[in-house]
């Protein structure tokens, strides 16, 4: 390794550090901002979600089960060569393109709710056309975690995302 790469790496870790560094405190981590799902309510989880930046992961919102789905999905995707078989589409529009309209039309209803499960319906116009997609949150380790999302890409079209992690 040349001199001027490792300067290079070593800049641009400094770089990526002091970035990290002058994020509000718990940022990094996700888990204690307004990004992330400290929320007490189910349906602040999911306002979250829609409501973090574009770059920003939504792995802090997800259960433990919805991971693993998605961690197995990426294995099965990296032996076929296809990075997220069979997954195509944005699940928070049910959706492939969207205008950036679609968030200002968003509204979110609580539909069912336990002590450990609740569902959360996120309502929203695209390109002109009514649509939703439901959440299905889990209680897990003190926070409303998304357990599994369902939606509809059109008539007869219809998905569920834990089955789709599965089919591929």
């Amino acid at each position: 390794m040349t001199p001027d790469l490792t300067r290079r790496r070593l800049l641009a870790f400094s770089l990526a550090s002091l970035a990290v560094a002058t994020l509000p405190f718990g940022m990094a981590g996700a888990e204690t901002t307004h990004f992330g799902p400290s929320a007490a309510e189910p349906v602040d989880t999911v306002k979250a979600l829609y409501g973090r930046p574009q770059s920003f992961a939504d792995t802090p919102f997800l259960s433990a089960r919805l991971k693993r789905l998605f961690a197995a999905q990426r294995v099965r995707g990296r032996r076929t060569g296809d990075a997220m078989a069979g997954l195509d589409f944005d699940y928070a529009c049910s959706c492939q393109d969207y205008d950036d309209a679609f968030k200002q039309s968003l509204t979110y209803a609580e539909t069912n709710r336990t002590a450990r499960s609740a569902t959360v319906t996120a309502k929203f116009a695209l390109f002109g056309a009514s649509h939703e997609v439901a959440y299905s949150l889990i209680r897990e380790n003190g926070k409303w975690l998304i357990d599994d999302i369902a939606g509809s890409a059109g008539p007869g079209h219809d998905w569920v995302m834990s089955r789709l992690l599965r089919m591929h």
